[in-house]
């Protein structure tokens, strides 16, 4: 079967058919284009995957911030409940690894083994924003 192939893809056609801009005519699809394909594929599977991750590592030092940033206002005003006092070191060292794990997301790419096999940091234990405030709302 006759294709018309592009460096980006191919469609079957008709012997007799006309070309688009750009393809060419062949009998047989070249296992190059095959193989460039799937790595296109792959690179956009696993940098949707790597985005994913930094979107939720970002959403995780925005609230762990905030948190932090509540807790040192209300110390700083001298009117900070003492389970904000307690909590206040957990959160520091939650943000930091978030934060960590955030540039090590931003490393990824540079692995010799990307976008193959990414070598994914260890993702910290989730921040839940909405447990903490319930639980200070019900003291």
């Amino acid at each position: 079967m006759p294709y018309a192939i592009t460096t980006t893809g191919w469609r079957a056609i008709n012997p007799d058919m006309a070309l688009m801009e750009g393809e060419t005519y062949v009998e047989e699809i070249p296992q190059s284009l095959i193989d460039a394909i799937a790595a296109q594929d792959l690179l956009r599977v696993t940098t949707a995957e790597l985005n994913t991750r930094t979107r939720l590592a970002t959403a995780q030092v925005t609230a762990l911030q905030s948190r932090v940033d509540a807790i040192n206002d209300a110390i700083a005003g001298d009117y900070a409940l003492p389970e904000e006092v307690e909590e206040k070191p957990l959160r520091v060292s939650a943000l930091a690894d978030w934060k960590k794990y955030r540039v090590l997301l931003g490393r990824v790419t540079g692995l010799p083994v990307w976008p193959g096999a990414p070598t994914w940091p260890d993702q910290p234990e989730p921040y839940n924003e909405e447990t903490t405030v319930a639980r200070a709302i019900q003291s």
